[in-house]
């Protein structure tokens, strides 16, 4: 406990000096690798920061960094063979599990009026686990976009694979656009990333087309600061889109 009292001093001794490496460095050995990590990304030190998100995750992330900041895409590759998930979650079909939901609660419904009551409660453990997909569905689809993204990411980097990326690239769109209790990042900035590294500034701009039909909170500035850095064109939208989505 002591130890880990004179590291966080330390570190913090080292904040107020500037001296940003060691104070990271420090609050590693002080078990906050949180902060640590906030430090290393603040100052672009991606390479510890990639180290850190191998400790405690996300490792997506570490992937991500490698491939995409650093550049060390046998090192990001690694990753992905190693923990990757690339299974294409079907996360955008949630009408069809909706579906199912109501097909079952109708079959429960109607298994209580025979008074059949196993079969009603077959029904009703059916619906559970239809239910605990569906709230589990945006995580998973989540998880495996990043997964594909650093894929993608990589293959862009190799100028390989061009078709995966696309179909990626595609997911993430509908994805964005229809299911609203998906986190927007880092899903967004990495699809434009790897949109960018395959010169594909359509695939970009269509990804924020999609946050701003998912009303996802600052689309329209985001795609904004894209154009103007990436292309060096103000955007021009309808009246209508910038109506009916979050600025």
């Amino acid at each position: 406990m002591a130890d880990r009292y004179l590291m966080q001093l330390a570190a913090q001794c080292y904040q107020e000096a500037n001296e940003h490496a060691d104070a990271a460095r420090c609050f590693v050995e002080a078990g906050e690798q949180q902060r640590a990590l906030d430090i290393y990304l603040k100052q672009q030190m991606y390479a510890p920061a990639a180290d850190v998100y191998r400790q405690i995750g996300p490792v997506d992330h570490a992937g991500w960094l490698l491939a995409d900041r650093i550049g060390d895409v046998p090192a990001a590759r690694a990753i992905v063979e190693e923990h990757g998930d690339l299974t294409e979650v079907e996360g955008f079909a949630a009408d069809g599990l909706d579906e199912q939901i109501a097909v079952v609660r109708r079959e429960k419904e109607r298994y209580l009026d025979l008074q059949d009551f196993e079969g009603a409660a077959h029904q009703r453990d059916l619906e559970k686990q239809l239910l605990n997909r569906r709230k589990e569905m945006p995580e998973r689809l989540g998880v495996s976009l990043r997964w594909r993204l650093v894929q993608a990411r990589c293959d862009a980097a190799e100028q390989v694979a061009a078709r995966r990326g696309l179909k990626v690239l595609l997911d993430v769109q509908r994805a964005l656009a229809g299911v609203t209790t998906l986190d927007t990042q880092p899903v967004e900035e990495w699809a434009v990333s790897v949109a960018t590294a395959m010169r594909r500034h359509d695939q970009a701009a269509l990804v924020f087309a999609a946050s701003v039909r998912g009303l996802r909170d600052n689309a329209i500035r985001r795609w904004r600061q894209w154009s103007t850095q990436t292309l060096g064109e103000e955007l021009v939208l309808p009246p209508g889109i910038q109506e009916g989505a979050a600025r």
